[in-house]
């Protein structure tokens, strides 16, 4: 009975301990696809261009406007298509909004183990989409889920 109950502990303790779970996956997703908002606004609010930097080597992403840099949980992969001109180096690139809410538009994947999150990014409108890959729920503008 005392090995059945350490079983059952250990099955559940161990893959919490590997990080990656889908709250941290899903909270990582979630704090980008804020971040790409917030720069919309700034961009359309400052009436001038401004970036959205990813570094997916480094697993970090910053804002233009703000000196932090915000790192993302070590135990996620982070990957990252934008245009060809935002490209900075084989590691970073950027998504560059524009003051009438347009951007260059582009694609931002936060994965670990078999969830994925992808931030999808308009060219024309600038609005900011996150797909649950693994049950295709999509969270609107407001942040809330959608079936």
């Amino acid at each position: 009975m005392v090995l059945a109950i350490l079983v059952v502990v250990t099955a559940i303790t161990i893959p919490s301990l590997r990080g990656g779970s889908g709250a941290e996956v899903r909270a990582a997703a979630q704090a980008v696809a804020a971040g790409l908002r917030y720069v919309r606004s700034e961009a359309v609010t400052r009436n001038r261009e401004l970036t959205f930097i990813v570094d997916v080597d480094k697993k970090q992403y910053a804002m233009d406007g703000d000196s932090r840099v915000r790192p993302l949980p070590a135990s996620v992969d982070v990957a990252l298509y934008t245009a060809q001109s935002e490209l900075r180096d084989d590691q970073s690139g950027a998504i560059r909004f524009f003051s009438d809410g347009s951007c260059t538009g582009g694609r931002i994947t936060i994965s670990a183990r078999k969830r994925s999150y992808l931030i999808d990014v308009d060219w024309l409108t600038g609005m900011v989409r996150v797909l649950n890959v693994a049950s295709d729920d999509v969270v609107n503008e407001t942040g809330s889920f959608e079936q």
